[in-house]
């Protein structure tokens, strides 16, 4: 079950309501006990489901308030045990999930926070606004550890690479940037996108960057060089988002076009052939393997 769904027949069972009637922004799976945390406009809200929950779910309802503008992301802790939101009062919190109580405001950025999110050990935080930076924090205090200065437009996304050594933000500029987290060095520039680059992530293994723009494709880069080794192109409308299957193998992008689409990524290091046809196996007739 997901937000009420089951996935395979995506059958509503007690769909949650809340009494206010907003837009739902996005939602962030629990990784403990089974819930889920919706954004809706200017309000946070966590549904948590019962342990014995039969077909009929009923959902307890808790609400993260203290944002004085819209909140545009909410992410749980890798423990499940914390809540973090982003906002356009310029600021990111973070919350006990449990309680809703207000542990830290993170505080510093000049405009709208886009997004934030944690490192892979949840102990540093890390948002990017619209003031062109990101940053990046210490959770518990909510110290300053680092600004990442560079862009030249909005910073739309911020993500850990998965060791969380390094950071891949995505901006309005057409750019996005590698990181070294510790540091905040540049260490390299995605060029090519035509349109503002919405988000960017790493492959499971830290190894590939994959970038989702507004000119209608999402591409793939090698993340140390910021070479590029292949276009997706098919959507007929923005490409919102652009994410790796758990192995790496294939790529799932999502559109203003009304579609989402699975691609298949074969890589053979011996020829450095790529090919990516979309919604079939990926053929490389260079190694003449049929990846799925």
């Amino acid at each position: 079950m997901l937000g009420g769904w089951e996935i395979l027949s995506n059958v509503v069972y007690g769909e949650p309501a809340h009494p206010m009637t907003k837009t739902i922004i996005t939602s962030n799976w629990r990784p403990l006990r089974p819930a889920l945390c919706t954004l809706l406009l200017g309000i946070v809200v966590l549904w948590a489901m019962p342990r014995n929950a039969s077909a009929q779910l009923y959902f307890s309802q808790l609400t993260f308030q203290g944002h004085t503008a819209e909140v545009l992301s909410a992410v749980f802790s890798p423990d499940g045990r914390r809540v973090l939101t982003a906002s356009s009062d310029k600021t990111a919190r973070l919350w006990e999930a449990e309680s809703g109580k207000l542990l830290t405001t993170f505080q510093g950025h000049t405009r709208e926070v886009r997004s934030a999110v944690f490192s892979p050990d949840g102990r540093r935080v890390l948002t990017a606004s619209s003031d062109k930076t990101a940053r990046l924090w210490e959770a518990e205090s909510g110290k300053l550890l680092a600004t990442f200065q560079g862009h030249t437009g909005p910073v739309w996304s911020a993500v850990f690479s998965p060791d969380g050594r390094r950071m891949l933000t995505a901006s309005s500029d057409k750019t996005a940037r590698l990181w070294e987290a510790e540091s905040g060095k540049l260490l390299a520039t995605f060029q090519g996108h035509t349109g503002p680059v919405w988000s960017a992530v790493f492959s499971p293994n830290g190894r590939r960057a994959l970038t989702a723009s507004l000119d209608k494709t999402a591409r793939l880069w090698e993340a140390e060089s910021g070479k590029l080794l292949a276009t997706f192109q098919g959507h007929t409308g923005p490409v919102w988002t652009a994410v790796f299957s758990q192995a790496g193998r294939r790529v799932l992008t999502s559109s203003s076009d009304k579609t989402a689409r699975l691609w298949g990524v074969v890589g053979c290091s011996c020829e450095n052939l790529w090919r990516i046809r979309p919604d079939l196996p990926a053929w490389n007739p260079a190694c003449g393997k049929l990846r799925t």
